[in-house]
């Protein structure tokens, strides 16, 4: 079976779009969440395939490192129910002060299945009786995308897939048949699945304002390597001809589409739609900035003055990031820079994963052939 190039939101191959674990061989709330910030940067999760672990063991994780979630835990038991029997779902059951607590807010109800599997019930649900696991990171969304109308957040996601699920396939699943029908209302979130065999990233944001469903897409682990997902999304890339490692939401592409305004078209070109309606043609030879800078010793005065701003507007905000193209752009703003873009037909080549060494190698060879870099590179 073919191994993907690319380990690891998805964005059209265009490159233009968007406590650890070891597994062995009724009324309504509605959740308003778009006052809410977009940094997130609290949890870790970090996934491990059976052949990378010394004993043959899956792993999953997860440092759920909020300072409001709740820090008790119970064992739901399995249960079996009467067919018409219905499911409450709660609105952030992970701030619950304890099993039962009469101030938590359902969101509405769905059909109950015949039976729910036992699993260890926290914040976030951990782990099931079938030896399913589950780990999460807030990975963000764009604010359009955030639905005001689905009833299921992450933490009810987590809770209802331990419930129905025996595999980390059949948990992505789960969650594609749960949020198409009832529709998902949280921010971007990456659920890492495990069971004794496979571990899968799984990516879910809403599907916009004002509409039910979510947009979804997986990725596999390869059995010799390793994921780690720290509030960022990592799948960069989907092959739905490959479903022994790549699965996605029937909306992924649409969209994808819609938000970039980019519009794959059947003959294999692509095409941008203008604000006003019209198209442009895309050949594929349009610039893309690398954020690859050159600047003269005059520019860090200018930069320190930038920086006396930047503390000044974000004293009070720790997770504030200093950023080199705003600094560019006050400089350019206020008249004392300017900024010249050098056009290049190079083409690109960089290491992310590890079967990108190979190629990174022989194109600096040919660079070191052709005379454009000298034969002692680090001389």
């Amino acid at each position: 079976m073919r191994k993907p190039r690319s380990f690891f939101f998805f964005v059209l191959s265009l490159g233009l779009a968007v406590a650890a674990l070891s597994v062995s061989p009724a009324s309504r709330a509605t959740a308003v969440r778009g006052g809410d910030p977009l940094e997130f940067d609290s949890c870790t999760s970090v996934l491990v395939g059976r052949l990378a672990s010394i004993d043959g063991s899956t792993m999953t994780s997860h440092s759920c490192d909020s300072g409001t979630d709740r820090t008790w835990m119970t064992i739901i038991p399995n249960a079996r129910h009467k067919a018409g029997e219905t499911a409450k779902v709660y609105y952030e059951p992970k701030r619950t002060k304890g099993p039962g607590d009469p101030d938590r807010l359902e969101t509405g109800e769905i059909p109950q299945v015949a039976e729910t599997y036992a699993y260890l019930n926290a914040a976030y649900p951990i782990m099931n009786e079938h030896q399913l696991a589950i780990g999460e990171t807030t990975i963000g969304s764009r604010r359009e995308l955030v639905s005001d109308k689905g009833i299921i957040d992450a933490p009810e996601l987590y809770r209802l897939v331990l419930e129905r699920a025996r595999t980390a396939r059949e948990a992505i699943r789960v969650a594609d048949e749960l949020t198409r029908t009832y529709g998902y209302n949280d921010w971007g979130e990456c659920f890492t699945f495990a069971d004794p065999k496979e571990v899968w990233h799984f990516e879910i944001h809403g599907p916009g304002k004002g509409k039910i469903g979510a947009v979804w897409a997986a990725q596999r682990v390869p059995d010799d390597e390793i994921g780690v997902s720290a509030n960022a999304g990592r799948i960069r890339e989907i092959d739905l001809a490959d479903p022994d490692f790549f699965m996605a939401s029937g909306n992924v592409l649409t969209l994808a589409e819609e938000m970039t305004a980019i519009e794959a078209l059947p003959d294999g070109r692509a095409r941008n739609r203008n604000a006003d309606g019209s198209f442009r043609d895309l050949t594929g030879d349009e610039p893309v900035s690398m954020n690859m800078w050159g600047f003269r010793p005059q520019v860090f005065e200018q930069i320190r003055t930038e920086f006396q701003v930047f503390l000044r507007d974000n004293a009070a905000n720790p997770k504030a990031e200093f950023y080199i193209p705003t600094a560019i752009t006050g400089m350019i703003r206020r008249g004392v820079a300017r900024c010249r873009i050098l056009p290049t037909t190079s083409a690109w080549f960089g290491v992310t994963y590890r079967e990108d060494k190979p190629g990174v190698v022989e194109s600096i060879r040919g660079l070191i052939r052709e005379g454009r870099y000298p034969e002692r590179l680090w001389a």
